[in-house]
């Protein structure tokens, strides 16, 4: 059986509704080795990443959290490596809402709009089940001087550095297209995944004809089915 500590953070763009996010996994395993039963295999993963159409900061805070869980799941089917079965995990987030919703999570409790970090608790919820893990999340103060800061917060730093890394360039690559290097006369436009009404869709075509017009080149992609 593994202990398993798990350092995570998040940074969010209001305007984009656009977060970056990542994390630093330390896992401790007590070796099977009589001669060795007092010394520990640790071993460390790192992960980083980014999403998008988040409403608020602490659903890219609750992801930081699942996808460290993510990488744990896929460690084990990768590996086969059963001794993560069962094992404690210590999560550590600055974030006080994300510890809260954690503890007072209603699985039975539907949500009547659009809630990504409802869905999120819920998969977390599923790992717990499936993977039989003992998850504890805990509250760890933000951006305390290395100098005066301890394990767990210098650690909060370097992921505080890295999901700002990534979403500053996520947001820099879509928002200045380059090609083969150089600076692209293309256009990068956000837009929701789904138009609110027949106005909202007009909306969008006029500014897709007035870009094209201008001569600009627009690079369009649409999640799911284009012809929805």
């Amino acid at each position: 059986v593994a202990h398993i500590r798990i350092v995570c953070d998040a940074s969010y763009d209001q305007d984009l509704w656009f977060s970056g996010y990542a994390g630093i996994v330390n896992i401790r395993k007590k070796s099977t080795d009589d001669q060795k039963s007092q010394e520990a295999d640790i071993q460390t993963l790192t992960y980083q990443g980014v999403a998008a159409e988040h409403r608020k900061s602490q659903e890219g805070e609750t992801l930081a959290v699942l996808a460290g869980l993510r990488q744990l799941a896929q460690r084990q089917l990768n590996e086969s490596d059963s001794g993560l079965l069962g094992s404690t995990i210590d999560v550590y987030t600055d974030c006080k809402g994300t510890a809260e919703r954690f503890y007072n999570f209603d699985p039975d409790h539907i949500p009547n709009h659009i809630d990504n970090e409802f869905g999120y608790i819920k998969e977390i919820y599923g790992l717990i089940e499936r993977y039989d893990w003992r998850v504890k999340v805990s509250h760890v103060d933000a951006h305390v001087p290395n100098i005066q800061a301890n394990v767990i917060q210098k650690l909060n730093n370097k992921v505080d550095e890295r999901a700002n890394d990534a979403r500053l360039r996520a947001v820099h690559m879509m928002l200045h297209p380059h090609e083969g290097g150089v600076k692209s006369d293309r256009v990068a436009v956000l837009l929701p995944k789904v138009p609110m009404d027949i106005s909202e869709r007009n909306a969008w075509s006029r500014l897709a004809y007035h870009l094209a017009e201008k001569g600009k080149k627009i690079h369009l992609y649409t999640e799911g089915n284009p012809n929805s």
